[in-house]
């Protein structure tokens, strides 16, 4: 797909941005629950004015290194016990843009508060650039190996808080319905939320239909 990759960097921050200010908002409100409350002491939340001043850091090399800025999802219900956070990495200066977002799920069980962790990602072109910092695999590693070539997701344990102390990180990789960066980020959003909200990012966004193709043809969208 040959779109803009500022662009696609501006409408990734935008989105970031509904999500953001949406879980602040709903924050407010003492119904939820206070889960989130205490997910927040563990991995601490971006506000608007954190993940803005990220995206003004980063705008001229179109690349972020994964530096702690935690964007909450809103919660799923009202009652829910789930809370999701995503971070990224990414570096849209290449020549194909490179996207990994880091999601990590968390929820209260045996009493305490536990995580599990996937990254969405673009098809690997560098496996060293953006190399896993924890990592003991690797992409090229092993006569039985996959490249990982393709839009996938995967588990992956890195940052998550009393997670697993071992997943498979490397497969199974499973492949998903994505054709750009923002396709990703999408589908990443679908996997949580229904159509409506997804329309109500696209329409703050501003996203283009061409970035929706992929969702629209597995009937997503």
């Amino acid at each position: 797909m040959n779109e803009d990759p500022a662009n696609q960097f501006d409408l990734i921050f935008k989105t970031l941005e509904w999500l953001c200010r949406k879980t602040m908002a709903m924050m407010e409100d003492p119904g939820y629950l206070e889960i989130y409350r205490e997910v927040f002491g563990i991995r601490k939340p971006a506000v608007p004015e954190k993940l803005l001043d990220l995206y003004e850091k980063s705008k001229s090399k179109l690349r972020v290194k994964g530096d702690g800025c935690n964007v909450y999802l809103p919660p799923l219900w009202k009652k829910s016990n789930i809370v999701p956070l995503l971070w990224i990495r990414c570096n849209f200066a290449k020549e194909s843009p490179e996207l990994r977002i880091y999601a990590e799920v968390y929820s209260r069980a045996s009493g305490e508060i536990r995580g599990v962790g996937f990254r969405f990602e673009t098809p690997e072109s560098s496996a060293d650039e953006m190399a896993e910092p924890n990592s003991n695999e690797s992409p090229s590693s092993g006569a039985n190996s996959s490249r990982h070539d393709y839009w996938h997701v995967q588990l992956t344990n890195d940052t998550v808080h009393n997670g697993p102390r071992w997943v498979p990180d490397h497969v199974p990789c499973m492949p998903v319905a994505a054709h750009c960066p923002v396709s990703l980020v999408l589908y990443f959003l679908r996997s949580f939320y229904e159509k409506e909200t997804i329309a109500k990012i696209v329409t703050y966004a501003n996203i283009p239909g061409i970035c929706l193709q992929s969702l629209h043809t597995l009937g997503l969208m």
